[in-house]
């Protein structure tokens, strides 16, 4: 885990599939993934993901991003990792509704 004042990042864990999937419902938030089409995903193909979000990968790292109040807002991730190179990518953004209107 990784704390921060505001945030906390948490490794992904299979259990967050509902939350993701509430989030992944949203057209505004799905759109702007580059899995997404606007179009909302499957409750399996999102338990599908976040099962393997939550394996231990050395090429990719994933977090919900969660914050001091306790409430997870998002998530975040490195990806294409090359150690060797020091090269990642990243990748960041919100799903709580609440977070997304700030």
């Amino acid at each position: 885990m990784l704390y921060g004042q505001r945030v906390t990042l948490r490794p992904v864990v299979e259990d967050d599939w509902e939350q993701r999937y509430e989030w992944l419902s949203e057209p505004i938030v799905n759109r702007t993934l580059p899995s997404g089409s606007g179009i909302p995903l499957t409750p399996a193909v999102v338990k599908e993901r976040v099962r393997g979000y939550a394996q231990t990968e050395p090429s990719a790292v994933y977090f919900t991003i969660i914050k001091e109040d306790g409430i997870p807002i998002g998530s975040t991730q490195l990806f294409n990792i090359h150690p060797w190179s020091k090269h990642a990518e990243f990748g960041i953004w919100i799903g709580d509704k609440v977070m997304l209107q700030k």
